[in-house]
This record gives structure tokens, C-alpha cells and sequence, in this order.
């Protein structure tokens, strides 16, 4: 670095750099890039639930025995914070093939935040007013479909209008 005439950083704070390589733990790894680069999205960690530990005759660990589950840390960031918006952006996020997501993302939060599944009638009246809305609103874009199909094909079927040059006589049709 000093053969290019800067000294921005000393060799042994770049040694030191170089060594930490996940950049969580780095001191030149500010707040302010963590936020601009986005990284809290890419460390996702998957917390799993560990069936049994196995250690040998100096207590060293050997093997961890676990059970895989959808729990990682953007899973526990609402759950404890008992945030059921950001809980349905996450089942969406998660499943995005299930059928129906965007209506069942509500009940699959409220069975992880209260253990039920039963909706109350508040909540029942609730999603049947925002399926009516989406219906509605479905409805009017295949209604706007159709007639913008429906004006194509009588543009396409109405007759071009052209120009003839007959005999240095112009002769247009409408």
C-alpha cells in the first residue's frame, strides 16, 4: 500500500482485517454499511432444537444431535416482538407457492403467537371484509381485460385505411 503513495491503512490493521472474514465482528464493519449493504437480510441463522449433545470422556463435544424446523432469526425477530404484520410478510416471504397464503398467513401467525387456530368472530368479519375487497378488486382487472381484448379485436377487424395513386389520380379510402 505505500508503494502507491497512500497510507490508508497500516499493514498489521489489514492483517487484522483480513483474519476476521464473516465481517460481523470487524471494527472497520460500521452500523452504517450494515444497514446499506442490507446484511441483516443474508444472516439469517437457522435456530434449530437440539435433541442431544454428545461428549466424550474429557467433555470435549463430539456431535450435536438436532431437529430441523423453519425457526431462524427473522422468524424470532416478530415472533418475540408479537408483531402480526411483519409475522404474515413472513409467512408470504417463506411459502409464496401455498395456495392462499396471503389469507392464511394470519391464522398460521396467530397459532404461533396464542396456540390457537380458532378465529373469533371480530377476526372472521375481519377477512371476509378484505377477501369481498380483493374480490371486488380481481373482478374489476378481468373487467378491464376484456374490454381492452374486446377493443383490439375490433380495431383489428375494422377496415385500413389506405391510398391509391391511380394514374396520377390520388384516390383515398375510408
Amino acid at each position: 500500500m505505500e508503494n502507491f503513495g497512500y497510507d490508508i491503512i497500516t499493514q498489521k490493521e489489514f492483517d487484522k482485517m483480513i483474519l476476521n472474514e464473516d465481517n460481523e465482528l470487524n471494527e472497520y464493519f460500521n452500523n452504517e454499511k450494515f444497514e446499506l449493504q442490507n446484511v441483516k437480510e443474508h444472516i439469517n441463522y437457522e435456530c434449530n432444537i437440539i435433541n442431544n449433545i454428545i461428549k466424550n470422556e474429557d467433555d470435549i463435544i463430539e456431535d450435536i444431535e438436532y431437529e430441523s424446523n423453519d425457526i431462524n432469526l427473522s422468524y424470532l425477530e416478530w415472533y418475540y416482538t408479537k408483531d402480526y404484520q411483519q409475522g404474515m410478510n413472513w409467512y408470504i416471504d417463506k411459502y409464496p407457492n401455498l395456495p392462499g397464503i396471503n389469507n392464511l398467513a394470519y391464522i398460521l401467525v396467530k397459532q404461533d403467537l396464542t396456540g390457537k387456530n380458532h378465529l373469533e368472530k371480530w377476526e372472521k368479519h375481519i377477512i371476509k371484509k378484505q377477501l369481498k375487497k380483493d374480490k371486488t378488486y380481481y373482478d374489476n382487472i378481468t373487467k378491464e381485460r376484456n374490454r381492452c381484448i374486446k377493443k383490439l379485436i375490433k380495431a383489428q377487424n375494422e377496415k385500413l385505411k389506405t391510398m391509391k395513386v391511380i394514374k396520377k389520380k390520388i384516390l383515398v379510402d375510408f
